[in-house]
């Protein structure tokens, strides 16, 4: 890692190698159990001085970093890479967060105050980052920073949390393992706070729990045969490098009789000539075994004795042999497309002629046209035939005539010779001229088309086609037409004025007379949406109120939104329950560490959140942390405008009482969504249990009495994910998480 190779030498010559003996590092175990079977470790920086400030854990080429397991090591979901993603607010809820594996520099969770998170440094070769974060491909594997971009974790000089705690150590690191932890890391210190004269940088070598002090000086390779021997070194330190197999430390060859460049033990013989028929291309020296005629032949494809083997032309090359001879022009009559040898026998007088295939004397066999074409008449064959002829009577049908051919028709046409079924006729008893062949009273009608009937224009049956009158006529009744119809109807309804009837003709009313033909406006009908007896027409729910007129609303007088007018319940109403429960934290000595969490059940899905505190202090999210002492108040609105406060005393105390939590377990966990709950010593007498989601909205809630044993509850059809199982009574709250699957 260049960067870091330049300031070792140069920092013992100023401050002395007894000085940077005084500090070593401290591997211990910090917990056990929070992971079942797993052990959490820190690892410690020991100051010398109060004002030591530790800078960075780096690793590269020069000064590799490992830190290995042998087992792997455990990294939680919700937790990060460095200490600084670490919220203890959620450690409440996620208790095995505590456990997860990070790097830091002198906190172990987010920073606060003036304290800065730590930077990381890697290349794209090692994403040693990849190690600590959960779920990545790399997740809990061996951590490796060797390779000559290098990486580190580190801050700037003057951050608080670079400098040692009271017992005089800094915080570089947490594992959790069931197995062994060994690793060398590199450190870079500045003593007394100096980034200058004060700057050492130290290794140490550590196996499993306990201190260590630096590796020590002099370390190096001691291998007299390796390219980087050192005579200085007295301890060997694994960097030996080695020259590749034929070569010397530079690079050279150690045996290269002739020269080339390439050592005899790489040396390939062979045919070096590149003309030569056997030239081998990965020949690097030339053992005389080249030939030139094994390659030789004709290379022309187009000649008889093409060899595709052949490298080299020889001029051998034969274009006879295989040829066929024959007619080669084209245009000649015995034209052959198989030769392609001319012979002089092409001719051009046997395949003239006419070579027009409608003409009638046209013959296949010419191929070049002279002008004696034949051609049949218009409309007909080369035989005198018609070409179209659908009647078969000799006529060509280009040539017929169209017309009427019958000598009866008044339109006879002698030149017709196809009947065009269009022939006129006198009408019956008329000839072509119109005139009646008998009309015996001489009227102009007929005798054959006289008509009997009615001639009294005021007779019903007057018969304007009658030609002849008889005593048929028939007259209408007294008030009607001959159509029946009423001579005078003022209502035009269809019955005459003189016999009409008074009365209501509406069938839906309740007076109807079916014996009336005019309306005399005395209907009487009922209300709208009721019968003739006030009975409602249309009651589905049959509560007295008529579906026309029907209110849908809330009618729970309870609920937040009861209307006083509804009188069908639409299944709106909504209810201003919600619950509050809070639990908070104060802060220590001023550090702005307090904090609040919150559980809402009651009301609708989704919930605003509004805080405000001292010093103007708003917030909208539903947690809050790194807070100062004072008082707090939050304000929750449901989706249908519902709210509820509360009021949280922040404190600011010299220490942290622990919280008296109620303590449960839930099991199975993963279930499938059926459960138990087994409470603790402290769990005793009535509690409230609620179930809720990730996103906080509460899926189910009951009371139950605990009295030792298990309770068990049962999540129907919700969905698989995590959910928070809350216990609570009047004094103490509890959480613990629950996988559905």
């Amino acid at each position: 890692m260049n960067r870091f190779n330049s300031f070792l030498l140069s920092l013992l010559a100023v401050i002395g190698i007894s000085h940077a003996q005084e500090y070593t590092v401290t591997l211990e175990e910090h917990a056990t159990e929070i992971v079942p079977g797993l052990t959490t470790y820190r690892l410690y920086v020991d100051m010398v001085n109060a004002d030591d400030f530790l800078s960075s854990v780096y690793g590269g080429d020069t000064a590799p970093l490992s830190i290995t397991t042998t087992t792997g090591f455990y990294n939680d979901a919700f937790g990060a890479v460095t200490a600084d993603g670490i919220n203890p607010a959620f450690l409440a809820f996620f208790p095995e967060m505590a456990a997860d594996s990070w790097v830091t520099i002198g906190i172990d969770s987010q920073s606060s105050g003036d304290q800065v998170a730590p930077s990381t440094l890697q290349s794209t070769d090692q994403p040693w980052t990849d190690c600590f974060a959960s779920g990545s491909e790399f997740d809990g594997q061996d951590v490796f920073i060797d390779d000559d971009t290098g990486g580190a974790w580190y801050i700037l000089n003057g951050a608080p949390n670079g400098l040692p705690d009271e017992n005089l150590r800094v915080l570089a690191m947490q594992m959790t393992t069931d197995g062994e932890i060994c690793g060398t890391m590199n450190f870079q210190i500045f003593i007394n706070g100096d980034g200058q004269d004060g700057d050492v940088r130290l290794t140490y070598t550590f196996c499993g729990a306990g201190t260590y002090a630096p590796n020590p000086e002099g370390d190096g390779c001691v291998d007299v045969t390796a390219c980087n021997f050192d005579p200085a070194a007295t301890v060997d330190d694994g960097s030996c490098e080695y020259a590749e197999f034929g070569y010397d430390c530079d690079g050279n060859c150690l045996n290269d009789t002739d020269a080339d460049g390439i050592c005899d033990e790489f040396e390939t013989p062979g045919c070096t000539d590149v003309f030569a028929c056997n030239y081998d291309a990965a020949a690097t020296d030339d053992n005389a075994t080249c030939e030139y005629s094994s390659c030789l032949g004709c290379t022309d494809v187009d000649a008889c004795n093409y060899d595709p083997e052949a490298v080299y032309n020889d001029g051998s090359c034969d274009y006879v042999s295989c040829a066929t001879p024959g007619c080669t022009n084209a245009n000649a009559c015995n034209y052959n497309p198989e030769a392609d040898l001319e012979d002089g026998t092409c001719e051009y007088s046997s395949c003239v002629g006419c070579t027009d295939e409608t003409a009638c004397n046209y013959d296949p066999i010419f191929t070049l046209e002279n002008g004696s074409c034949e051609y049949a008449p218009e409309y007909y064959d080369c035989d005198g035939n018609c070409l179209m002829d659908m009647d078969g009577d000799g006529v060509c049908d280009e040539l017929e005539v169209v017309g009427c051919m019958d000598m009866m028709a008044c339109n006879y046409d002698m030149t017709a010779t196809d009947d065009s079924g269009m022939c006129e006729y006198a009408e019956e008893g008329y000839d072509c001229a119109g005139n009646c062949l008998t009309d015996t009273d001489g009227d102009g009608v007929c005798d054959e088309f006289e008509v009997q009937g009615c001639q009294d224009t005021a007779a019903c049956n007057y018969n304007t086609e009658a030609t002849d009158a008889d005593d048929s006529c028939v007259y209408a009744d007294s008030g009607y037409d001959c159509d029946g119809n009423c001579l005078n109807d003022a209502d035009m309804d269809g019955v005459c004025d003189e016999f009409e009837i008074d009365g209501c003709m509406d069938e839906l009313a309740c007076n109807y007379a079916p014996s009336a033909t005019d309306d005399d406006g005395t209907c009487e009908y009922p209300d709208e949406f009721y019968d003739c007896d006030g009975n409602c027409l249309n009651d589905a729910d049959m509560d007295g109120v008529c579906d026309e007129l029907e209110i849908a609303g809330c009618t729970d007088a309870e609920a937040a939104n009861y209307d006083v007018n509804a009188t069908d319940d639409d299944g709106s109403c909504y209810y201003c329950d919600i619950d509050l429960i809070t639990e908070s934290e104060n802060e220590t000595d001023g550090d702005a560490s307090g904090s609040v969490n919150l559980i809402v059940s009651g009301g609708t899905f989704p919930y605003e959140f509004s805080w405000t505190g001292p010093d103007s202090f708003t917030s909208s999210e539903p947690t809050l942390s790194n807070l100062s002492a004072g008082t707090y108040v939050l304000t929750v609105t449901d989706t249908n405008g519902c709210e509820e406060s509360i009021e949280v005393i922040i404190e600011n105390v010299v220490s942290v009482a622990e919280i008296d939590a109620l303590t449960f377990d839930v099991y199975p966990n993963p279930s499938n969504g059926e459960f138990w709950i087994q409470g603790g010593s402290n769990l005793t007498g009535m509690a409230s249990v609620e179930v809720m989601d990730a996103s906080g909205r509460l899926i189910t809630s009951k009371e139950l009495y605990f009295n030792g044993a298990p309770m068990q509850l049962h999540l129907g059809g919700v969905e698989s994910g995590y959910y928070l199982v809350v216990l609570s009574n009047s004094k103490q709250a509890g959480v613990s998480r629950l996988f559905v699957h």
